[in-house]
């Protein structure tokens, strides 16, 4: 496309934008500090063109679980690349079908095998997941004990290997509120004698697990 839209900070800096195949315009620029913004924007050489000045508040995303704040991180970016982010419970359900919570099934997702209740580990590694089964260590609660989930089963160790989603399950607290145990969905393969499957479940937040980051739309 001819022509350029830009944006315009308080501080001269201009940034230009980039139009996306979608048809929209979009640009990424990394503020000095958090804060709002007034931002103009002008343009070159281009037609029918309706320009807005806005404000935009950038603020800082807690890193700290609490209470208050747990079931606030759905589709955030967390340690994923720029452009991408942790995977939501739809997400991953749109992938694999079956969810303990049964009124999050979604008997559309790409490899749900009614079947089974769940994906097929072998129809995902023929998809390309490659499933990696490396265990995970957690705490059944703030006041627990971590620990590794080691099962193994027909010679494979660390088959329990959640992987990491970002939408929340519930929380719980203590007597006196504090906050007891956080937890949001994952993903959970079931490899014994009677299945070989991922399903979504639910895993604790004081988790060290396996992530696979989804692309942004």
């Amino acid at each position: 496309m001819q022509g350029k839209l830009l944006f315009i900070l308080p501080n001269g800096t201009q940034i230009e934008a980039t139009y996306g195949t979608n048809g929209t315009w979009w640009a990424e620029h990394t503020f000095d500090a958090y804060g709002e913004y007034k931002v103009n924007a002008t343009y070159v050489g281009l037609d029918n063109v309706t320009i807005t000045n806005a404000t935009i508040s950038i603020s800082k995303t807690p890193t700290e679980i609490t209470v208050e704040n747990a079931a606030t991180f759905e589709g955030t970016q967390g340690i994923c690349p720029t452009g991408w982010h942790i995977p939501t419970v739809a997400e991953m359900t749109g992938l694999v079908g079956h969810c303990s919570n049964s009124a999050m099934i979604n008997t559309e997702g790409a490899y749900y095998d009614a079947a089974i209740k769940g994906a097929s580990l072998t129809a995902l590694a023929e998809a390309g997941w490659n499933w990696q089964f490396a265990s995970m260590r957690n705490k059944a609660n703030t006041a627990g004990k971590g620990s590794y989930t080691v099962t193994n089963y027909n010679g494979i160790y660390g088959v329990m290997s959640y992987l990491i989603g970002s939408s929340n399950y519930q929380v719980t607290t203590n007597d006196d509120g504090s906050l007891k145990n956080v937890q949001y969905y994952y993903l959970m393969p079931t490899y014994n004698a009677s299945n070989e499957k991922v399903t979504v479940a639910y895993g604790n937040f004081l988790a060290g697990a396996s992530l696979r980051c989804v692309k942004n739309k």
